[in-house]
């Protein structure tokens, strides 16, 4: 675990995000059934990862994140893996290419939820239906653990839709949560709505992990949190980057308590199966042959 406080500078200390909005009461548990309608019996895992390319003790964590991934694919299982990865390395050595601030941020604003006043990486965050919880993210066999204790506990029912479009266009997401959590939740519940991206690489030239030929699976490369409505919709609009990999692509979306950011439900879509068709170009009849003006008479001879 790289610990900022111990780490980093005070510049670069994070403190737990300020102001009683971030921490207000929670509206009452949702008292879930494994046989509800709705809900799914096999309950869902949501793992957030808070990595940086810049930061030596990370490399580890990324590959637990991505051993996750795979076996989830592979057993069918309802797990939602995401790699934040953060910007407070970057004047360290090695400027990460898929860092930003709203991902520290996110981090800080877990910190608050967690009622504490620091942040490190690598960090996951597992999160189920009913707790959530944080720990070193390297730690596999925790990860497993934790993974497989959320998903005992039925999840709200989430579905994703992205609309027809074609590639590099923004996408146009619509999720929709089953209408008991919205109803119970009052306006209090948010969605995080992110694209993600398998396969990605990086050759790190400076820093802690110089020389080393970094992997990553499910980096965050844009996303957005928005309010669910009372009715248990949202909607929101992403811009890709450009060099995204669409083929290698997922939009997840995540709803929350926005107190304390407590899972209520979970899912995801490949980006390539939101497609729309290139449309084929109209055929043009051929042009006609002309036909030949028929030849002048011959006079008749005298």
């Amino acid at each position: 675990m790289r610990s900022l406080e111990s780490r980093l500078p005070t510049f670069l200390i994070l403190s737990a995000v300020a102001g009683a909005a971030l921490l207000i009461a929670a509206a009452p548990r949702a008292h879930m059934s494994d046989t509800t309608q709705g809900r799914d019996p096999k309950g869902i895992a949501v793992i957030e990862l808070f990595t940086s390319e810049g930061c030596s003790s990370c490399p580890p964590a990324d590959r637990v994140l991505s051993e996750i991934a795979a076996e989830a694919k592979k057993s069918g299982t309802p797990v939602n893996t995401l790699a934040f990865h953060v910007d407070y390395w970057n004047n360290l050595g090695w400027p990460d290419r898929f860092s930003s601030p709203e991902a520290t941020h996110r981090q800080k604003l877990y910190g608050a939820a967690f009622h504490s006043n620091r942040s490190y990486t690598p960090q996951m965050i597992v999160g189920g239906a009913k707790d959530r919880v944080e720990f070193v993210g390297s730690d596999g066999d925790r990860a497993k653990k934790e993974i497989k204790a959320a998903q005992t506990h039925a999840a709200a029912d989430v579905k994703v839709k992205i609309s027809p479009r074609r590639a590099g266009e923004k996408f146009i997401v619509d999720v929709s949560a089953d209408p008991t959590i919205a109803t119970i939740m009052d306006g209090k519940a948010d969605v995080l709505i992110a694209l993600t991206e398998d396969g990605l690489s990086t050759d790190v030239k400076k820093g802690e992990n110089a020389g080393e030929h970094l992997k990553h699976d499910a980096v965050v490369r844009a996303f957005e949190v928005v309010a669910l409505s009372k009715q248990g919709t949202a909607q929101v609009m992403l811009t890709a980057p450009s060099d995204i990999r669409e083929a290698n692509s997922h939009i997840i979306a995540v709803v929350q308590k926005r107190a304390d950011l407590q899972v209520l439900g979970a899912a995801g879509v490949a980006v390539e199966t939101s497609a729309a068709p290139t449309p084929s170009p109209q055929s043009v009849p051929p042009p006609s042959t002309p036909t030949p003006a028929p030849a002048p008479a011959k006079p008749n001879p005298k």
